[in-house]
Parts: structure tokens; sequence; C-alpha cells
């Protein structure tokens, strides 16, 4: 099944179903598109402290004030 084919049954799913079905399908893909986004932050950062790209807490305490400044 093609992405195009896949993307045309979805809208006639949501065209079609009631407001409950429809409110629990959104809440499940939301659920799903934030999952994958922290997955992603969490992957970036465990790279980030692999190679060594770290900030002490003095470091960030500087940079807020910095902000403020």
């Amino acid at each position: 099944m093609s992405t195009v084919d896949i993307r045309r049954e979805l809208q006639d799913f949501i065209n079609q179903e009631d407001d409950t079905a429809l409110l629990n399908f959104y809440k499940m893909t939301k659920s799903y598109i934030e999952q994958r986004r922290e997955d992603k932050l969490m992957a970036e950062a465990e790279e980030d402290i692999k190679k060594g790209r770290l900030y002490s807490q003095d470091q960030i305490k500087d940079q807020i004030r910095s902000w403020t400044e």
C-alpha cells in the first residue's frame, strides 16, 4: 500500500467516524507524535553526553544570568 493510499484511507476513516472515535484517534496520534519527538530529543541528549558536550551547573547559572542583563 502506497503512502498516498494510506492517506486516502485514513481520510476516509476520519470522515466516517463519530466524534468520540475521532477524538480518540486524535489523542492516540498526538501522543504518538509527541513520544517520537521526545525520543528524538533524548537520543540527541545522549549523543551530547557521549561526545562530552556538557555544561556545569555554574555555567548554566551564568547563562541564565546573562539572559536577564
